[in-house]
């Protein structure tokens, strides 16, 4: 089992702020793990003056983020709902993106928070 948790965040200091409090409920569930930040840049930070909704939307910050996980720099994604679309009222501050292979292939499974990630998925793919 790995004794580290890559964690992919956006760079931006909002996404940060959470991707620590992130780490801090991982360590505080296993703290044998050191968790280490993988800072994503996005196409939506070269608009910077711009707001996302002429740039494509929210989505800008959140697809490079998960690609991260799906190419296997990172293990897990924390995302804050600040930067991502909306589509719920009741969507949770922010949460996590975690992939695992199943038999049918790779997919992403989304949690509210880290205590929410089955064991199975500590033990076999983080």
């Amino acid at each position: 089992m790995k004794q580290y948790i890559r964690l992919a965040t956006h760079s931006s200091p909002l996404a940060l702020k959470y991707a620590n409090k992130v780490a801090t409920n991982i360590k505080a569930l296993n703290p044998h793990i050191q968790v280490e930040m993988v800072r994503v840049s996005t196409k939506a930070d070269s608009y910077y003056y711009e707001s996302p909704a002429e740039i494509g939307g929210k989505c800008l910050y959140l697809s490079e983020v998960i690609q991260a996980v799906h190419d296997g720099h990172a293990d897990i994604a924390s995302h804050v709902i600040e930067e991502t679309p909306r589509s719920k009222p009741d969507w949770p501050r922010g949460w996590l993106s975690v992939k695992c292979k199943e038999d049918e292939g790779e997919t992403i499974h989304v949690f509210a928070g880290p205590k929410q990630i089955p064991e199975r998925f500590w033990k076999s793919n983080i």
